[in-house]
């Protein structure tokens, strides 16, 4: 994976009630998962970083502005770096795919938001690899 990219999924709904899915996912390369679930539109989660982690992004409840930029410098990057902005919401079943090498910040746009977030690499791997910088970076406060 090169490039963010976006998978359509569906949702089937009839008495019983609604199956979601992305049946162009493929589990290869992920290796944990977590969820994050907003309570307030008005938190920031980011900047946060990684060199060699891709991620993959499904919003479960509600919604979700997601932003992510390409440091060009992992130390000192570029604050005039320009986000690409995303927005996921429950009501379309839709997986986002980051390849490694990006920094990521979220927030929610709805209360009460859940987001399932697949990780390409394991804990131990992860934690040394993790970058972060202020939310204000890169007009996060805006997202």
């Amino acid at each position: 994976m090169s490039e963010i990219r976006i998978l359509q999924g569906g949702i089937f709904r009839d008495h019983r009630g609604e199956l979601a899915h992305v049946n162009d996912f493929h589990l290869e390369g992920a290796h944990r998962y977590y969820v994050i679930k907003h309570d307030s539109t008005e938190v920031i989660r980011g900047w946060h970083g990684h060199r060699f982690e891709a991620k993959w992004f499904q919003c479960l409840r509600g919604g979700f502005r997601l932003a992510f930029v390409r440091p060009d410098d992992w130390e000192h990057p570029s604050p005039d770096l320009v986000p690409e902005v995303f927005t996921l919401t429950a009501e379309r079943s839709e997986l986002l795919c980051l390849p490694a090498g990006y920094a990521n910040c979220i927030r929610a746009t709805e209360p009460d938001s859940i987001l399932l977030v697949f990780s390409g690499k394991v804990l131990e791997e992860a934690v040394h690899d993790s970058w972060r910088w202020e939310p204000a970076m890169w007009g996060g406060n805006t997202i």
